[in-house]
């Protein structure tokens, strides 16, 4: 299983934080995404657990059930499906209040299910969502402390 493992600090309030990364949406506005949309809405909250949402980056599609959202604090998603096939074991927004700004850290945990070199390919995979995790981060630091 590989891991991706991102963090940031942003010198915003937590809501803040949160509106823009569970305005799935507004993914579009970030570099490196040419889509992002919302296939079905949650269950009690719009964006909310039970919501369904597409997201196309880096040039692979992913459509992501939301199974934790807990505003302003936690979002947990999983991926059902993508264009590069793989085992999503569960990816973690954790947002931390730290004064009047916000530590923000991701985790996603995936394999890839290709025979034979799967097991090659994953780690290169890996390094390449690291480092575009990390842009989506930076960029998000970027709108939002305009």
């Amino acid at each position: 299983m590989q891991t991706i493992d991102v963090n940031t600090h942003i010198h915003v309030p937590v809501e803040r934080v949160w509106e823009l990364f569970s305005d799935y949406e507004g993914y579009t506005r970030l570099k490196g995404v040419s889509k992002a949309r919302l296939l079905a809405e949650g269950r009690e909250e719009r964006n909310g657990v039970g919501a369904v949402r597409e997201v196309r980056a880096l040039g692979v599609t992913f459509v992501e059930d939301i199974v934790t959202f807990d505003a302003p604090h936690r979002l947990e998603y999983r991926v059902k499906k993508s264009t590069v096939p793989m085992q999503h074991e569960i990816g973690t927004m954790d947002f931390t209040t730290c004064g009047d700004a916000t530590d923000v850290h991701w985790v996603s945990r995936f394999d890839l299910n290709i025979p034979l070199i799967g097991p090659i390919l994953a780690p290169v995979l890996c390094r390449i969502f690291n480092a575009a995790f990390q842009d989506f981060l930076n960029q998000s630091k970027a709108i939002l402390e305009e």
